[in-house]
């Protein structure tokens, strides 16, 4: 980060920490790409005051796209690292993070920050805002685009390439896709026939172990929301599961697998 002018050394008397955090991917622990670094700003979120803004609900997001017949999704690079912090505002000491070399302060608005989310998704908001609508829908860096033939989505295209250009922002080319009859877009998978869940992230749901203890109950009943409008009876299902959840006993009794299998199952029959 450092050669790429992200963050600069600075003297502070305040430092939070740089540790290194799990991924909600899905990965085995074994796997290096299972977690990524962070700077632990807990204590200073707590004091920070930052202008609200409101983020959008996916699930108005989803629902509001319409099935076209050619779609493309394009990924910005490095999230809130597109994003300056004010000249002014990099050597205040509250925001410094200290490693084993040194103490730094992030010149790039870093993750994990309080305001970080919503000052991001303000700033994409106020850049595409003249071709979001119908066709165009953004949810932080990721951007959705569909179109009814092939020449309106070139058109389109164009418009979002020259709003991000003129605002410096730059995109992650091996996550985007383009001219897609299907997408795989938040988690969901979009097409002219509507929405569904995604394969991919059902059969980590699927192949999941039996959970052992509340907190991987919870686990397990988090993934599962995401997917809500797929499941039908979803929560006469879960309620069982829930009373579990509360408890310090070990998950074994049959009828709570048997939930656990029904539930499962009917996430891969049901669209939006």
């Amino acid at each position: 980060m450092l050669r790429e002018g992200k963050i600069i050394p600075i003297q502070s008397p305040y430092a939070s920490l740089f540790v290194l955090c799990r991924k909600n991917n899905g990965l085995l622990p074994d796997n290096p790409r299972a977690y990524r670094f962070e700077i632990d700003y807990c204590k200073l979120n707590v004091i920070t005051k930052y202008p609200r803004y409101p983020l959008t609900l996916i699930e108005d997001l989803i629902t509001n796209i319409p099935p076209m017949k050619i779609m493309s999704s394009l990924y910005l690079r490095s999230g809130y690292f597109q994003l300056a912090v004010n000249p002014s505002d990099v050597v205040k000491i509250e925001r410094a993070f200290v490693r084993k070399n040194g103490t730094y302060a992030f010149k790039r608005t870093p993750l994990c920050l309080s305001g970080a989310a919503p000052n991001f998704q303000k700033a994409i908001d106020i850049i595409l805002r003249p071709v979001l609508g119908k066709y165009i829908s953004v949810y932080m860096g990721d951007v959705n685009i569909s179109s009814p033939s092939f020449a309106r989505h070139v058109e389109l295209l164009r418009e979002v390439f020259k709003l991000l250009q003129e605002a410096g922002l730059t995109l992650d080319k091996n996550k985007c896709n383009f001219g897609c009859e299907k997408l795989k877009y938040l988690g969901l998978v979009i097409s002219k026939d509507g929405i569904t869940t995604d394969e991919s992230k059902v059969k980590v749901i699927i192949e999941m172990k039996p959970p052992k203890n509340s907190r991987e109950v919870s686990k397990f009943l988090g993934m599962t929301k995401w997917y809500h409008k797929f499941i039908k009876l979803r929560r006469s299902l879960l309620a069982p599961l829930s009373i579990r959840g509360n408890t310090k006993n070990l998950f074994c009794r049959r009828r709570h697998r048997l939930h656990l299998s029904r539930l499962s199952a009917r996430l891969q029959k049901y669209r939006y």
